[in-house]
């Protein structure tokens, strides 16, 4: 078994694995092999290449915990707004409309979403704008160019974006829904595509720009805590996605089985799409808040793997 799971090991940095290998592999005999485990052990090793300097005497110093906690969430934040965003423009048209009109249970549901959407995006910028003002302090105090130059990658991607997409619209005029189903993938899958690269490319930079920065653990730990009310957000915003579906489809058999989905896809196959990103996104977000749960003493050398006790 210590074999079979050696290939884990790989997943983390060379010199991580000079100081580790060894215990590493040793913990792994030691517990039993399950998903938890696998995912416990990826977010270890995206750890590891984050805090890669603190290899001088105990792998996880809450300082470091706090902050992969803040990265990973928001970036699992930045995922669940994508699939958000998709949702937003499926129901935009009038049948949708309609149905928010006459039917309560989705009524409520549709708005119960635009309540987290707006509690989440309160709890990102209560929480990220000291950080983003401590991390620009410290660019300019130090007069690091390039790491501040990194917070005009959002912006610029979002630019990209709509002139990419304004090109698209001028390349392809008339009644976009209405050309070949091919036409309509090639085309949408290159916007929306683009559109996932402009919030990869932002996200990284904002992790990047984190990661690289002396930032106080007090801003860390205060981060916390909106950190935990985006999550609670995202598992709200969740449920509201998937009562609304099931209300609409129950009020509406036959919405649900035509083509009203991202580009005139079937309606129920992009609803359940959605939920699946929204699932992972807020699991990620979830996870990372559970595992960066740290108790005041300081952190052994070895963090414990699917409850097992570090060697």
């Amino acid at each position: 078994m210590k074999h079979r799971k050696h290939w884990l090991l790989y997943l983390y940095p060379q010199a991580w694995r000079a100081r580790y290998g060894e215990e590493f592999l040793a913990l792994l005999e030691a517990c039993p092999f399950s998903l938890w485990t696998l995912w416990d052990v990826c977010l270890g090793a995206v750890d590891a290449h984050l805090h890669l300097e603190s290899v001088t005497g105990r792998m996880f110093p809450l300082m470091n915990r706090l902050r992969t906690t803040a990265v990973i969430v928001f970036c699992a934040y930045i995922g669940f707004v994508v699939a958000g965003l998709a949702f937003g423009k499926m129901v935009e048209y009038d049948d949708f409309t309609d149905l928010l009109d006459s039917t309560t249970s989705v009524a409520v549901s549709y708005w119960a979403l635009y309540a987290g959407a707006f509690a989440a995006l309160l709890a990102v910028l209560v929480g990220g704008l000291p950080l983003a003002v401590a991390v620009a302090r410290s660019a300019i105090a130090a007069k690091r160019w390039r790491l501040l130059a990194l917070f005009a990658v959002p912006p610029l991607s979002l630019a990209v974006w709509i002139g990419s997409g304004a090109l698209l619209l001028w390349l392809t005029p008339g009644d976009f829904l209405s050309r070949p189903i091919l036409q309509r993938i090639l085309v949408g899958g290159l916007f929306f595509g683009l559109f996932g690269l402009a919030a990869i490319a932002s996200a990284a930079a904002v992790c990047i720009v984190v990661i690289r920065s002396q930032i106080s653990e007090k801003l860390f730990r205060f981060a916390r805590i909106p950190a935990i009310i985006t999550t609670l957000a995202m598992i709200v915003m969740f449920a509201a996605t998937l009562v609304y579906g099931i209300a609409a489809r129950a009020a509406d058999p036959q919405l649900f089985a035509e083509d009203e989905g991202l580009l005139a896809s079937n309606t129920t196959l992009t609803w359940l799409v959605i939920l699946a990103l929204m699932a992972v996104a807020t699991a990620v977000a979830i996870a990372a808040l559970i595992r960066g749960r740290a108790p005041d003493a300081p952190a052994a050398a070895m963090p414990t793997i699917a409850g097992q006790p570090a060697t």
